[in-house]
């Protein structure tokens, strides 16, 4: 089996299953494109996986090549443990990984975010049906805010509906998250008015449904694709001239600031749904002296 049908076959019976799965096809498809598709599974050595490091950190960060790697490591542990190919080894695991990126501290300042979010405001219709300045999807803004609110991932809160929002109990409940397992979204006051905002868009579609004699289905708080959002949010930094700000940054920015409030790393990562408190440390740094006063009393 060459490693482009390797590719091709993992991307295609196995990804599908996976959380990351538009993300793993992406890079299988990457992979299919690279010259290290040519090889066959048997012929792919450490060698030939080393010099695929060297091209690859070229072009892309050292954080990106080692995801490759991971990725890359899977195919060829599915192809000795599932489709039962003989092979001495999964070379991966004898080559010198590059050295993790530096963490990104990307914080998003006030006048980035107020002029983010008035480029997301509006986006009305006219009467000539031109569009007003702001994004077209009324979507994109509530989920701008709640993002840094609830410091939650996109996916996690595009896959939301209705059922999981518990707004007297201010949580939204995932069953299912990132990490495989159950995760409680926490709501504080900004986030639960944001919620409520959203349930009146809600309420509005299953009302217009209604009167047209329609059922209406569709339970997501967020009713737009993850695509979508990309869009409007590549357009939204270009307007805003804020070009180097990620969608990941504000969950990052909504951990920086729930730091400064709650009192220690075991509730950050309560809030975040960290399971490593490792990846929330770096939020958590207390003064000596706020320390010593808890121990004196």
């Amino acid at each position: 089996m060459t490693m482009a049908e390797a590719f091709a076959k993992y991307r295609d019976e196995v990804a599908t299953e996976h959380k990351g799965a538009s993300v793993e096809r992406l890079r299988l498809n990457r992979f299919i494109q690279d010259k290290i598709s040519g090889y066959s599974l048997a012929t792919c050595s450490r060698e030939v996986v080393g010099d695929y490091i060297k091209r690859r950190l070229e072009e892309v960060s050292s954080g990106t090549v080692r995801r490759e790697l991971d990725l890359l490591s899977q195919v060829f542990t599915s192809a000795i443990m599932d489709w039962h190919i003989p092979l001495p080894e999964n070379p991966v695991h004898h080559v010198r990984r590059p050295a993790p990126s530096r963490q990104r501290d990307r914080r998003l300042k006030r006048d980035e975010e107020e002029a983010i979010a008035s480029t997301l405001t509006g986006g009305g219709r006219s009467e000539n049906g031109t569009f007003s300045k702001g994004t077209r999807n009324p979507w994109i803004q509530p989920l701008f805010e709640l993002s840094i609110e609830t410091a939650a991932r996109r996916s996690e809160l595009l896959r939301a509906t209705w059922s999981d929002v518990r707004l007297q109990e201010r949580h939204i409940f995932l069953s299912d998250s990132k990490n495989g397992l159950p995760r409680r979204i926490m709501l504080n006051a900004k986030a639960v008015a944001v919620l409520e905002r959203l349930r009146g868009m809600h309420q509005a579609r299953v009302n217009e449904a209604r009167e047209a004699g329609k059922p209406y289905a569709d339970e997501r708080v967020f009713k737009v694709s993850d695509n979508a959002v990309k869009k409007a949010w590549a357009r939204a930094r270009a307007s805003a001239e804020v070009p180097d700000i990620r969608w990941h940054d504000l969950r990052h920015e909504g951990t920086s600031r729930a730091a400064a409030k709650l009192s220690n790393v075991l509730e950050l990562a309560a809030f975040t749904g960290h399971k490593d408190l490792r990846s929330v440390q770096r939020y958590y740094q207390p003064d000596s002296v706020d320390i010593a006063a808890k121990l004196d009393a």
